[in-house]
């Protein structure tokens, strides 16, 4: 069997909020499960799987340890704490190495469009990422797009325009678009508000008249 990156997990006895206490001691909780197997409730080493974490993704293989036995999954799921971004929960999938599985890979934009660059077209990317089927070691870890081929208003590029590993299956319609240029957003036109008119009279009264300055005479 190929090398994994190792992970080791203890049985875990608490549940619930009392998982927090392990957090505080730099404890992740975690669930083990699989087809051939229970479910297993175990523990982490926070810092070993944050490095591991950043090295594999949710589509490279971990061997994870417990005991005398070990077991290769995909990380499937992390629950962080919307604040601080800490990993609060994991649950790891044992997979056969034999038998294919599901898993959601990102699609990620790579190159400059000429259409953006030379025409102020926008990029409206549709699809973020795709569900394919795979045996676990052929998962690509993401699908690039190049587009460097977007030259004008209107191109797209689509699931037939992917570099697909071999043994990977896309289930959607190849014409099926993930990125197009739309045209440039107008510009905001701002009016300036006209001056103010000058007050009107109210009608039937007549206009103020103003008042002359004081002669010599009247001062006197």
């Amino acid at each position: 069997m190929p090398k994994f990156p190792q992970l080791s997990a203890t049985p875990r006895a608490l549940t619930g909020r009392k998982v927090k206490q392990l957090r505080r001691q730099g404890l992740i909780p975690a669930n083990l499960f699989g087809k051939k197997i229970d479910s297993i409730a175990v523990q982490v080493d926070t810092k070993q799987f944050t490095k591991l974490y950043d090295e594999v993704g949710e589509t490279g293989i971990v061997e994870v340890a417990v005991g005398d036995k070990s077991y290769p999954c995909l990380i499937v799921g992390t629950a962080s704490d919307p604040i601080t971004g800490a990993t609060l929960h994991i649950d790891f999938h044992n997979v056969s190495l034999k038998e294919k599985v599901t898993a959601t890979i990102p699609v990620e934009l790579i190159g400059e469009a000429p259409a953006v660059k030379e025409l102020a077209g926008v990029v409206n990317q549709s699809l973020y990422e795709l569900e394919v089927e795979a045996l676990p070691t052929d998962l690509p870890e993401a699908f690039e797009l190049n587009l460097s081929k977007l030259a004008a208003i209107g191109d797209n590029l689509t699931i037939k325009d992917l570099t697909v590993p071999e043994g990977v299956t896309i289930e959607l319609d190849p014409e099926t678009i993930i990125v197009s240029i739309a045209e440039p957003a107008p510009e905001e036109v701002v009016e300036e508000a006209p001056a103010e008119a000058a007050e009107a009279p109210v009608e039937g009264e007549a206009p103020a008249e103003t008042a002359a300055p004081a002669s010599d005479e009247s001062q006197s």
